[in-house]
């Protein structure tokens, strides 16, 4: 499975000492930004870019879990268990059956590391100024306000 356009921001890479290379193994945590969220009435485990062709937009459909730190809550959707967090609704109850509109980034660290995935890095691209390259790695020597997206695989 391949996730595209997951962020990186910048203050995850200065505060959380975030690293990654291209074809190396990655571990870490995936957190949505939910946009919306509904019962999943007759849709199959899903996975797919968003129909409103945003880069980085997912429509993902899965179980909710429990409520996590910071207000998030557990979301296990095609084989991956991700943070959700949303601007203004309450936590799902436990065990509900959803379809989730959100943005993918890299969970920050103060979320825990139990829903921790492995990856492989399949691409790296640093944005800045409104810009966009391909970078072999992400680390701590690069100019400030630089973000990073990233392709990532997952067996």
């Amino acid at each position: 499975m391949i996730w595209r356009d997951v962020l990186v921001p910048n203050h995850i890479v200065e505060s959380d000492g975030f690293t990654a290379e291209v074809g190396a193994a990655l571990t870490t945590s995936l957190e949505v930004f939910c946009e919306w969220r509904r019962p999943a009435a007759g849709e199959q485990t899903l996975h797919r870019p968003a129909t409103d062709g945003r880069a980085g937009g997912y429509d993902l459909v899965g179980e909710a879990g429990g409520v996590g730190p910071a207000d998030s809550w557990a979301f296990a959707a095609a084989g991956v268990t991700f943070h959700v967090t949303e601007a203004v609704a309450d936590p799902p109850q436990p065990g509900a059956r959803l379809l989730v509109r959100g943005q993918l980034s890299v969970a920050e660290r103060y979320f825990g590391e139990q829903f921790d995935t492995s990856f492989i890095v399949e691409r790296i691209v640093r944005t800045q100024a409104g810009r966009a390259w391909d970078v072999r790695s992400v680390g701590r020597a690069r100019p400030p306000g630089s973000h990073y997206v990233l392709t990532l695989a997952k067996g």
